[in-house]
């Protein structure tokens, strides 16, 4: 279809001719992958905090979108130009809040998706 993007990924080896290393940041990246999250909430409708996480919910598909508050208000500290220490703050506000021991819908990464299906 001409409206799909699709994208193959693959690491090769090291020695490989294909091999390309691509200057990565640990804090841009932690912020790039937290932003889809907050644009969700953003977009939802604004529901209260609870279990110290932040929802937004899409009402007609009955779904709601989370993040962990902590990690949230960090990644929109770092949208507003403090970047420094951002994938290290992240990593230990998650450590620091979430437990080995999650219902299937928390996710490691601080997020959470949940239906009223």
């Amino acid at each position: 279809m001409p409206d799909q993007l699709k994208l193959h990924a693959v690491d090769p080896e090291e020695a490989e001719l294909e091999a390309l290393d691509l200057p990565a940041d640990r804090d841009r990246f932690i912020l790039a992958y937290y932003e889809p999250f907050l644009a969700a909430l953003e977009a939802g409708q604004e529901e209260p905090t609870r279990d110290e996480y932040e929802f937004g919910s899409f009402g007609p598909f009955q779904v709601s979108i989370g993040i962990l508050a902590a990690v949230a208000r960090r990644v929109r500290q770092a949208r507003l130009g403090r970047m420094n220490r951002l994938y290290q703050d992240v990593a230990e506000l998650l450590d620091t809040h979430l437990s080995e021991v999650r219902p299937t819908n928390r996710f490691a990464d601080g997020t959470t998706v949940m239906d009223k299906w």
